[in-house]
């Protein structure tokens, strides 16, 4: 009797063991890739704590695809038009936009992208020179497709 009930409970433990679930771990920089790639659009700009997004970039969109690249539209010189990105240095919260190193925050769910930098002044934009130095923040939402 004593073997009947030790083998229940030892194929009970079995069974119950088995039926672990395991979650599977996903790469940190294969999320963020997945979570970046989509198109965003502005809901706000920001220059050294000033809002700015009413100065030609409220309908600016940015798109991440996951081979690397990207695109802006009605970006008004702030972003190139497009180009290559990746991670910098295997680091999600650093993001080289065509060169350009920035800091971004994306959200655990995807629904907000951040997007900051330093611009120093003087530089081409729009193929003309600018004074539009400081510290930017480009806070954007998922492109909304019905």
């Amino acid at each position: 009797m004593k073997k009947i009930v030790l083998a229940i409970l030892l194929l009970s433990c079995l069974l119950h063991s088995g039926c672990k679930d395991e979650a599977v771990a996903i790469d940190p920089l294969r999320n963020a890739t997945i979570l970046l790639s989509k198109t965003w659009e502005t809901a706000y700009v920001s220059v050294d704590d000033t809002d700015v997004t009413d100065f030609g970039y409220s309908l600016m969109q940015l798109s991440f695809t996951e081979g690397g690249t990207w695109t802006a539209t009605n970006a008004n010189g702030l972003f190139a038009d497009g180009g290559g990105w990746e991670f910098a240095e295997n680091d999600a919260s650093r993001l080289i936009l065509s060169g350009r190193e920035t800091r971004i925050v994306l959200n655990p769910e995807g629904s907000t992208l951040t997007i900051r930098f330093e611009r120093v002044g003087n530089e081409v934009i729009g193929g003309r020179m600018s004074q539009s130095g400081g510290n930017y923040e480009v806070y954007l939402l998922p492109k909304f497709v019905p």
